[in-house]
């Protein structure tokens, strides 16, 4: 199953508020916790970024179900910006 267009402008308009460019310039510094343990800053950023956005609300367990992570991390990748070139 893939994320519908409708999902993902659902979930683009709940991330856009919180990918500011001071979060950016935090994990591209890496001024974040456990960075050390980070592989792919990207991968990191973009799914902090939409556990965040559960946690405040703007996208429920129940919008991510039937997702797999694969399914996410594809919607996340047009949702996200990359921060760098990975």
């Amino acid at each position: 199953m893939k994320v519908g267009k409708d999902t993902l402008e659902r979930w683009r308009e709940a991330i856009a508020p919180l990918d500011t460019p001071e979060l950016r310039a935090r994990y591209l510094a890496r001024d974040i916790p456990r960075a050390h343990t980070v592989k792919d800053i990207n991968v990191r950023y973009k799914f902090d970024l939409l556990w965040a956005t559960v946690d405040s609300g703007g996208i429920t367990y129940r919008d991510l179900d039937g997702y797999n992570d694969t399914h996410i991390s594809t919607a996340l990748g047009r949702i996200v910006p990359k921060l760098v070139a990975a």
